[in-house]
């Protein structure tokens, strides 16, 4: 997975409804290329879910409360049948956190694993060159060998 698959990601999870031409438009491929990559991603298994835009993240000092997020639909969604896990894809910021748990517990009441992605070293990453914080995570997320 090179830089582009990345921006294809990272622009899927932002806003799952993208066009193709409006994603190639963002990724900065033409709409052919671009397409043959997202099915070159579902198909590794990279990209086979469905996404929910939340349209931001809870920040009690910017005035972002639940009601400002997408947070009904996302219950709505959940809550139809075949869907047994919801991944948290927000950054690992205290707002991002705020809202991870947030929904967690929104959810709880459903029969769904809700998980979020790892945090810690990245692939290719140096360990001399991490902070403090970011080790610790990578130790906490750790997994079997």
């Amino acid at each position: 997975m090179d830089r582009l698959d990345r921006a294809i990601l990272r622009h899927l999870q932002a806003d799952g409804r993208l066009t193709n031409v409006e994603l190639a438009e963002r990724v900065r491929l033409s709409p052919s290329p671009c397409l043959r990559r997202v099915r070159a991603l579902e198909r590794s298994g990279a990209v086979s879910a469905r996404y929910h835009v939340l349209g931001g993240v809870l920040s009690p000092l910017d005035g972002v409360r639940p009601e400002h997020l997408n947070l009904e639909r996302l219950v709505s969604r959940v809550s139809e049948p075949g869907v047994s896990e919801v991944i948290l894809a927000l950054n690992a910021t205290v707002d991002g956190q705020t809202t991870a748990h947030y929904i967690t517990e929104l959810l709880g009441h459903l029969s769904v694993k809700v998980t979020k992605l790892a945090h810690g070293v990245p692939v290719g990453g140096e360990l001399d060159y991490l902070d403090e914080g970011t080790l610790s995570a990578a130790i906490r997320s750790r997994t079997a060998f």
